[in-house]
C-alpha cells in the first residue's frame, strides 16, 4: 500500500488531500497541531487505514517525533510528503 504524510490535515486544504489520497488508496498519516481533531477523523470510513498525530512544522522535535511514528506504522514507508502550514503575518 502507498502511503502519504499530510501535515496540516485537520482541515481546509491539507483536509482536502489527506480524503482524496484516502480514497485512492494511500494509507494516510494525518498530522497537525490539532492531533485531537486528527485522531478524531479515525474514525470516518475515508480513514480506516490512516494514523494520526501532533505536528508542528516549525519544531524540528515535533517533526521528527511524527516521521518517526508514521514511518513505524508503515514500516519506513514514504510515498508522498504533503506539508502544508499556515503562516500569520
Amino acid at each position: 500500500m502507498k502511503t502519504a504524510f499530510i501535515t496540516g490535515a485537520a482541515q481546509g486544504i491539507g483536509l482536502a488531500i489527506a480524503r482524496r489520497f484516502a480514497r485512492e488508496g494511500y494509507q494516510v498519516g494525518l498530522f497537525d497541531i490539532n492531533a485531537t481533531r486528527c485522531q478524531a477523523l479515525l474514525s470516518e470510513p475515508d480513514f480506516q487505514n490512516a494514523i494520526a498525530g501532533y505536528c508542528e512544522v516549525k519544531d524540528s522535535a515535533s517533526i521528527e517525533e511524527a516521521i518517526a511514528m508514521f514511518s513505524q506504522a508503515t514500516s519506513g514507508r514514504l510515498d508522498v510528503l504533503v506539508n502544508l502550514s499556515l503562516i500569520h503575518i
